[in-house]
């Protein structure tokens, strides 16, 4: 092609520029939407984007409930007037939500179940295998104590209500029945010392008929430590025995019983299963009276021995996830004779605190608290354990440290297990009455 063909070519491109631009101005005042190809005019451009600008983002319903987040099988979670409640989130069936809130023309149901599910997605995946339920618990250097439907958190003095089934990012489980009046409990947080529940204590459990004197000082601190037995680092098996008529069931039912209420969980006849299943994954204390009579031993001694150190027992199901068991507990046994096993084997003898009753000679039976007097003494203990548990972690640790040093001039040394057993039962004794309880 020539230099003058090229030019002429290049010509008549700009012309059909020019002619097009003429074209596009004849429209006048009109302007093109690319999307649609639909010519608005300018003075409608502008109507329709400050209409748009102007245009308010919907807001979000206030719902009567709180959404918690959503299940690995998809199930939503919904936390309503203290129950737990599961919506699948393919049947959020407006008659299913009608029943926890009122529609009208600004809530439609619709738009609910978009808000549901947002907020779940949102609020992410919530493991629900190993929830948190009933009694007191050490987390985090704080307190939290669920008692019915209600939950307070603890750190040192001050208490804090607890609103949502999730703490932590585990799952709470309430009960309809609660084991402690949380209320109360609130006007003593910081009053009561240890001295003084101790002292209360001790009188009670003076009244039973003891083999050893020492064992009153003892049990008392028992008590005092039960409730809060998850926060322990080892725990004992506490064995109480004696014979007929020496007062092993009315200590349970009239005493331990009486302050702890609820809490307190009987698995007399029970299997290592059903143990798992009743007292894991809380701090419920467990007693099994008539011990001897079980036909379960060896299987409940090793689930016991699980409970000692802590763990976690799973168990599978017929579903995708298996139930998991946090076990931490300081079993109460009762028996007229330990059983055989007991004593043919070393890890399950050295791991337990006996306590041996005898049958009164015409000695005045106990005199039993009321169930107000029983609620007075459980909040303060509580009250006085928790205030105070930082020196008796301190202390506890110090018994070990005190029993090592003993150790290397003695003769007879006291083993570690032994050392363990004791560390805070003696912390307790020495806070309580200052005296030295080096074992």
């Amino acid at each position: 092609m020539s230099l003058t063909e090229t030019a002429k070519k290049e010509n008549n491109k700009e012309n059909a520029q020019h002619s097009k631009k003429q074209d596009l101005s004849s429209f006048g005042e009109l302007g093109v939407n690319n999307e649609s190809g639909i010519k608005l005019s300018v003075d409608q451009t502008k109507k329709i984007n400050i209409a748009e600008s102007n245009q308010k983002p919907q807001s979000k319903i206030k719902l009567p409930f709180e959404v918690l987040g959503f299940t690995p099988d998809r199930k939503i979670m919904i936390w309503h007037d203290g129950h737990l409640m599961y919506f699948s989130s393919t049947q959020l069936r407006s008659d299913d939500l009608g029943l926890l809130m009122e529609y009208s023309e600004q809530v439609k149901a619709e738009d609910v179940k978009k808000q549901i599910i947002e907020e779940a997605r949102n609020k992410g995946i919530i493991e629900e295998t190993s929830p948190i339920k009933m009694g007191i618990w050490r987390i985090k250097d704080k307190w939290l104590i669920i008692s019915g439907k209600e939950a307070i958190e603890i750190k040192g003095t001050v208490v804090r209500d607890i609103n949502s089934p999730i703490y932590d990012g585990s799952l709470l489980q309430f009960r309809r029945k609660k084991w402690l009046d949380i209320g109360k409990l609130k006007s003593k947080i910081g009053k009561i010392s240890l001295a003084q529940v101790y002292e209360k204590i001790r009188k009670c459990v003076a009244q039973w008929c003891w083999k050893d004197e020492n064992a009153v000082e003892f049990m008392t601190a028992v008590i005092m430590l039960i409730a809060f037995q998850q926060a322990m680092s080892w725990r004992p098996w506490i064995y109480i025995s004696g014979e007929t008529d020496s007062g092993k069931s009315l200590l349970l039912e009239e005493l331990i019983e009486a302050i702890f209420r609820e809490l307190v969980k009987r698995a007399d006849k029970s299997t290592a299963h059903a143990i798992y299943q009743s007292v894991g994954n809380t701090c419920r204390i467990l007693c099994l009276d008539e011990f001897e009579k079980s036909k379960n031993i060896p299987a409940i001694m090793e689930a016991l021995k699980l409970m000692s150190r802590g763990g976690e027992k799973n168990q599978g199901t017929t579903g995708e996830n298996e139930l998991s068991f946090q076990v931490h507990h300081m079993p109460i046994l009762a028996s007229i004779y330990k059983p055989s096993t007991c004593l043919k084997d070393e890890s399950q003898r050295n791991r337990m605190i006996t306590f041996e009753l005898t049958k009164p000679n015409d000695r005045t039976p106990p005199k039993l608290w009321t169930e107000e007097e029983g609620e007075d003494i459980l909040t303060d203990i509580i009250a006085a354990v928790s205030s105070d548990w930082e020196n008796i972690q301190k202390t506890a640790d110090q018994v070990i440290e005190k029993t090592k040093q003993l150790n290397q001039n003695a003769d007879q040394k006291v083993d570690d297990r032994t050392a363990r057993n004791f560390m805070y039962i003696s912390a307790i004794l020495e806070l309580a009455t200052g005296n030295n309880y080096a074992i």
